[in-house]
């Protein structure tokens, strides 16, 4: 099945500033290199890298008796520079997308887009680097977040490492009804002791404003466990992050990985939060969110033969108020060519939530012809043990076919479906994908 673009429905904004602030970053980058090229006398080279990918999608939706259609056309766009102008260490990042709705052309909510990332990333000698710009933070205490802002990254110091960032928290999508200073702003750290063939350990801090307000502190440990040496067939995962001011544990995560046997790995762990604390202070849902929940979870998987997969998964939830819920299920792949590139798969699964319940089944194939062309075929139902705005299940199914030339591939996809929100739905899209890597050079004057 193609990887579809995130679905537009409920995210209409003009996008005419987006389109204009990513354009300024390919010009800033075409600038960045005509600037750094006048600092050498020498030849230097630089490799440059493209990945452009194209989604033209049709939707006809029924709700309530009421038709509506959208036309939109995606346009992704990731832009790499390594050693640009020579200088070792330096490079450049730029990616984004747009979205123009061909049907709604007439109206002001037509376009949208966002500016992904776009960064300088500048590594000074081995281990240490600097990165400057619009990227994604993950440090644990950080959670994962946007940040227009920078970070520093020290590895290798007998063991230890530190990373320390800050910046502006960009907002969801681009709200230019924000200004400057008013936003979000995230700063804190990270540092870590990794020991060879044992592990590693880390703490991390975070502390994230709101308008002057602080709205989160976050304290955070992680760990990795595994020996190569003495005990080769597990690892333990874990992680914690603390709610600061409310002095209680927001979460906690525990997992450990078996490998009894070189076809066999088992997978147990156990997922504990509190919503409450997982929200910014200032945020009001913070006040209704105080549930605790909790999952365990218990997954096999087994190569039984050289073509077939089979795994067998169960999980339990627990809350402090209301049901608790479970999921439990099986699915098996099976592979029709040597190199597992033709497969048929199928998934069926009970699942329990807080006010419902459901059985779950989906069926998929996928072959390829002359290392060219390739077909997808998924079909999914669900079945309600209670009806949904009048309905007891739901049933989709998604067709495709496409073409690989090179670098360049091309694909087309149409499907439809009946659920509980659209009575019928009809989907189609074409899928256009381009990744490119030269090498531009120049010679000493």
């Amino acid at each position: 099945m193609i990887n579809r673009p995130p679905n537009f429905a409920s995210k209409r904004r003009t996008g005419w500033k987006v389109f204009w602030s990513f354009f300024q970053s390919l010009v800033a980058l075409s600038i960045i290199l005509a600037i750094l090229s006048t600092w050498y006398s020498q030849a230097w080279s630089t490799e440059l890298s493209a990945q452009t990918t194209s989604f033209l999608q049709f939707r006809a939706e029924d709700y309530e008796n009421q038709v509506t259609h959208r036309i939109p056309f995606c346009q992704y766009l990731n832009l790499y520079g390594m050693d640009l102008a020579g200088a070792q260490g330096l490079s450049i990042a730029i990616g984004g997308w747009g979205m123009y709705d061909l049907y709604q052309w007439r109206t002001k909510d037509r376009a949208d887009g966002d500016l992904n990332f776009g960064y300088l990333d500048y590594q000074f000698i081995d281990g240490v680097s600097l990165r400057l710009g619009r990227q994604f933070i993950y440090e644990r205490a950080s959670l994962v977040k946007q940040v227009d802002g920078l970070r520093l990254q020290i590895n290798g110091l007998g063991g230890f490492g530190l990373s320390l960032f800050g910046g502006n928290v960009s907002p969801p999508r681009f709200d230019y009804s924000h200004k400057f200073g008013q936003d979000d702003y995230l700063a804190g750290g990270r540092l870590y002791y990794r020991m060879l063939d044992i592990g590693q350990f880390g703490i991390s801090a975070a502390v994230t404003t709101d308008e002057g307000f602080v709205s989160r502190a976050d304290l955070g440990v992680d760990f990795s466990l595994r020996s190569y040496r003495y005990f080769n067939w597990a690892v333990l995962e874990g992680s914690a992050l603390m709610d600061a001011p409310g002095k209680q544990l927001a979460e906690l995560n525990t997992v450990i990985h078996l490998y009894p046997h070189q076809n066999l790995v088992l997978d147990m762990g156990v997922n504990h939060s509190k919503i409450g604390a997982l929200l910014p202070k200032t945020s009001i849902f913070s006040i209704f969110a105080a549930d605790n929940y909790t999952k365990a979870y218990l997954a096999l998987n087994y190569q039984a033969l050289t073509f077939l997969n089979t795994g067998l998964e169960a999980s339990q939830s627990f809350f402090d108020h209301g049901e608790n819920g479970y999921a439990a299920g099986f699915h098996s792949t099976l592979y029709l060519d040597p190199k597992k590139q033709d497969m048929l798969g199928v998934k069926l699964f009970r699942v329990k939530e807080k006010t419902n319940a459901f059985w779950r089944l989906r069926s998929f194939c996928l072959f390829n012809f002359i290392n060219t062309l390739y077909t997808t075929f998924e079909l999914e139902g669900l079945i309600f043990d209670h009806n949904l705005r009048n309905q007891s299940y739901s049933l989709s199914s998604y067709g495709s076919l496409g073409a690989r030339l090179g670098p360049v591939e091309l694909a087309g996809e149409i499907g439809v479906s009946s659920n509980p929100i659209f009575e019928r739905e009809l989907y189609g899209m074409l899928k256009l994908s381009l990744n490119r890597q030269v090498n531009y050079s120049t010679a000493s004057k």
